[in-house]
């Protein structure tokens, strides 16, 4: 009984770490109490999944393993919390090419993501949630119960692998998306060289800020339409890889 009630705190502290971490799961919108009973349900459904804990532990030896099985669930939720990083990433510098963000390119004091970068990521949301994205996640996760049982320590280093690989998957991705709009502005950037060249009264700004706002507009609704595929062709490659990101497979 007591070994059976640790087993499901220990998963708890996995799952948690996924609902702390995972993208939409971890919204500030979602309170910190439905995460934890969100948590506390899915232990008790998929914590039998990873078997009975093999040892008891002191109080001080639960926390410990709770934190590292937190640990584990964190490692998972962030690898996919990736892919969001990418699109965030990709939308700021389309907007920054645009003029959008240039308040907080030159200011510190602006803190508040841009327009862009807040229908980017709400476009990424709702692509995630029709792709199957948070049910992956729960997943995963019930999977890593099995793949690595409650109570097992793992390495930190072990993590190292994965971290690279999914920043390496996130810039990939946010360069597929940013690409057509990053083109459009470098030939635009260029298109205004040459008529300033030939037209010195042509002031660079008054002429340039509309033409490359109107243009940011177009390559913006460009990558909205490529974010959607980006994402569907990310994701089923990443979603394999989440339940053994600890060990860096």
């Amino acid at each position: 009984m007591i070994a059976d009630a640790t087993n499901i705190l220990l998963a708890a502290g996995r799952f948690s770490g996924l609902a702390f971490t995972a993208p939409l799961l971890s919204h500030a919108g979602v309170g910190r109490f439905v995460r934890v009973l969100a948590a506390i349900a899915l232990a008790i459904g998929l914590g039998g999944e990873g078997g009975p804990s093999a040892r008891l532990y002191e109080p001080f030896g639960l926390a410990i393993a709770t934190a590292v099985e937190f640990a584990i669930g964190a490692a998972v939720g962030l690898a996919a919390r990736l892919a969001f990083v990418g699109i965030d990433l990709a939308a700021e510098q389309i907007s920054v090419q645009m003029g959008i963000s240039l308040g907080q390119v030159y200011s510190n004091d602006q803190q508040d993501s841009s327009p862009l970068v807040t229908l980017f990521g709400l476009i990424a949301a709702l692509v995630f949630i029709f792709i199957g994205g948070v049910d992956d996640l729960v997943w995963a996760v019930g999977e890593s119960l099995r793949l690595l049982p409650v109570g097992v320590t793992v390495g930190p280093s072990s993590l190292i692998p994965s971290l690279i690989a999914g920043l390496s998957g996130a810039f990939v991705l946010a360069l597929k998306i940013a690409a057509g709009a990053l083109a459009a502005m470098l030939i635009a950037s260029a298109g205004l060289g040459i008529l300033q060249r030939m037209l010195p009264q042509a002031h660079i700004l008054t002429t340039g800020l509309p033409v490359r706002s109107a243009l940011g507009l177009l390559a913006a609704a460009g990558g909205l339409k490529a974010l959607g595929w980006a994402l569907e062709a990310y994701w089923p490659a990443v979603r394999p890889m989440l339940p053994a990101v600890w060990k860096g497979a």
